[in-house]
């Protein structure tokens, strides 16, 4: 298992990473990660953008809302731990929680027919996508629970009109899922750029042997992919661990 130590220097990775590809917001956004262990979350600080988010100034908010720690004094927003925190108490697997609003998929939420199997690895995501209807800020949060029911079992969501959200058994998996369906989106929007046909692929293939194989070289890919982020991280910018 892996100590809040580590966890926090992994999360604020995230952060950095998030910001060098395009996806923050100013300081809106969030992503989240449960401390190992316990029930408690670790989330950005109010006010800080994400280039600016650092292992030590994470904030620790336990299951009921209150903070357990909080170096910077900022304090958290409220919406984004009731949010976050209602996927990570009603799924196991989530020990990480991505919510960012990059311009693609924001755009791809807006579409009636959503994300397309136009590549194989669009496909794989189709596969275990969800949409969210949109909501208006009060309902959501008074609703929370809503948001869980959409994402049932699967990994991916798009919440229509608004932006995007993936859930992972570990950070790494769940930046790399956001990136993925970042990534997918864009394919998509470029392919449509000119309004012709578009041609799509078979679903991927059901077949038990197939799937773990699958699930096995996109593990292995993904692994050193994230390790290689970390040290470009660690050559580029690495107050990020402090």
């Amino acid at each position: 298992m892996k100590t809040e130590a580590e966890t926090r220097i992994e999360l604020a990775a995230c952060y950095r990473l998030a910001a060098r590809h395009g996806w923050d917001e100013l300081v809106s956004t969030h992503i989240s990660a449960r401390v190992p262990g316990s029930s408690d979350i670790l989330l950005n600080p109010m006010g800080l953008m994400f280039d600016e988010v650092t292992a030590s100034s994470l904030v620790r908010v336990c299951e009921d809302g209150s903070i357990a720690d909080d170096p910077t004094g900022l304090g958290y927003n409220a919406g984004g731990f009731i949010t976050h925190s209602q996927l990570h108490r009603g799924r196991a697997d989530a020990e990480c929680v991505v919510h960012l609003h990059p311009q693609a998929a924001v755009a791809m939420s807006c579409r009636p027919e959503g994300l397309l199997p136009i590549t194989d690895d669009a496909a794989l995501i189709v596969a275990d996508l969800a949409y969210h209807d949109y909501e208006d800020g009060p309902k959501h949060l008074a609703e929370p629970e809503g948001l869980l029911h959409s994402f049932a079992d699967r990994n991916y969501m798009l919440q229509r009109n608004h932006g995007a959200f993936t859930i992972g058994t570990s950070i790494s998996q769940a930046w790399l899922r956001m990136y993925a369906l970042t990534r997918a989106c864009e394919v998509q929007i470029m392919a449509m750029a000119h309004d012709g046909a578009i041609d799509t692929v078979p679903a991927p293939s059901a077949d038990p042997e197939l799937t773990a194989k699958r699930n096995t070289k996109a593990a292995r890919v993904g692994n050193l992919g994230w390790t290689a982020l970390l040290r470009r991280l660690d050559r580029e910018e690495p107050d990020y661990r402090d």
